[in-house]
């Protein structure tokens, strides 16, 4: 490896150190979930909330299945960030913004009645739904905010006298009333919101429990215009691919024409992507086991995941096939005198000086690529607050 050679892979290596230590700089400001303090995680979220159920004497139904993730209230979460800042939204997320928790839900296909309870990074109970059909009968309630107040109290371990009965309503179901009440911390604001909890009862019994921050209608609608316009520019965007993409076809359609292309060789990057596109899908099942509505039976869930992946898969080996196909033909007639653009990804062409040089910078590019990713959001919420 000649001098010159040398200081140019040891200058890339400094850019990728350097990227990479933005990156991680960056990180926790580019994407505040990273700076939670999690006390809770998975398993004991699962344990908290099969314990909240036996509480309550709910229990859980034979036959139904356990499924948890971890979830963000974004709608929320961007109103902080742009209210208090990145900071002091952090802070506030962890303890009063009830922005994160773990969502523990027990169900069974083919029935209404479903159960999900929410275990905030703290370990607190901050939410519970227990999902039943519109004609599920229920005993009159006698006193039904008495049953919410007592389980504000006793359960959720809320002092009253400091929240204001801010509404309640009831509604009437075919064989039952549901009786609902919302209570508002007095005192409490961060910018224009407030911090609520909602309370349903049903015969003498809390079906339904949460704690949020209430958010004005006015950033809801604020924050849907925004993300319009960013639809609008993606919209604008798949235009522009959708063009470029008629370019390349008419390429390979005259490269075909001149028996130029090397079909073959593009078959095998394409497979390791579907591939592992495959794997991807393979791994987040369980997540989208847990998503499964109750209306879906697992045959229809089984087909509408493998159609999903399939069509992705094959899409993307596709993609994949043409690009490399086509670029190494670009390559070739752009560049007759170099190396194939196949030779870099053999045994022989990695080990050669030059071969190394590419791989260094790949690996660096990635860096930056990382690096920029962390910039991109972090000016995005410090500047706009999204």
């Amino acid at each position: 490896m000649t001098q010159r050679r040398r200081w140019s892979v040891a200058a890339m290596v400094a850019v990728g150190v350097a990227a990479v230590a933005v990156f991680v700089w960056l990180y926790p400001y580019a994407i505040p979930t990273a700076a939670l303090r999690m006390r809770v995680f998975q398993g004991g979220a699962e344990s908290r909330a099969e314990g909240f159920l036996r509480q309550e004497g709910a229990g859980v139904p034979p036959g139904y299945r356990r499924s948890s993730r971890f979830t963000t209230s974004e709608y929320r979460k961007a109103y902080l960030e742009q209210t208090l800042g990145l900071v002091r939204a952090s802070q506030v997320m962890q303890r009063e913004g009830f922005v994160y928790a773990w969502r523990v839900r027990w169900f069974k296909p083919g029935e209404q009645t479903e159960y999900s309870v929410w275990v905030d990074p703290d370990g607190r109970i901050t939410g519970y739904s227990q999902r039943r059909p519109d004609d599920a009968p229920a005993p009159n309630s006698i006193r039904p905010e008495a049953v919410a107040r007592a389980f504000a109290v006793r359960t959720a371990g809320v002092d009253l006298t400091g929240y204001d009965l801010k509404e309640k309503s009831e509604v009437a179901q075919p064989r039952r009333r549901d009786y609902h009440y919302v209570w508002e911390r007095r005192g409490f604001r961060l910018g224009e919101a407030t911090q609520r909890m909602n309370v349903t009862v049903t015969g003498d019994r809390v079906i339904s429990y949460g704690r949020s921050v209430h958010v004005p209608e006015s950033f809801w609608q604020r924050y849907d215009r925004e993300n319009e316009k960013g639809d609008l520019l993606a919209n604008v965007a798949s235009v522009l691919a959708v063009g470029l993409l008629v370019v390349a076809l008419v390429g390979l359609v005259i490269g075909t024409a001149r028996r130029e292309l090397q079909w073959r060789r593009g078959l095998w990057p394409a497979g390791i992507l579907a591939a592992i596109l495959v794997l991807n899908a393979a791994n987040w099942l369980p997540l989208q086991r847990g998503m499964q509505s109750t209306t879906d039976t697992d045959a229809t869930f089984a087909i509408r995941v493998a159609t999903s992946t399939l069509t992705e898969a094959v899409g993307a080996f596709l993609g994949m096939w043409l690009l490399m196909v086509g670029a190494e033909w670009r390559y070739r007639r752009a560049f007759p005198g170099r190396i194939s653009l196949w030779h870099w990804f053999s045994r022989d062409g990695l080990a050669s000086p030059a071969g190394r040089k590419r791989l260094v910078a790949g690996y660096s590019l990635a860096a930056v690529q990382l690096a920029y990713v962390a910039v991109f959001y972090a000016l995005d919420r410090r500047l706009f607050g999204i």
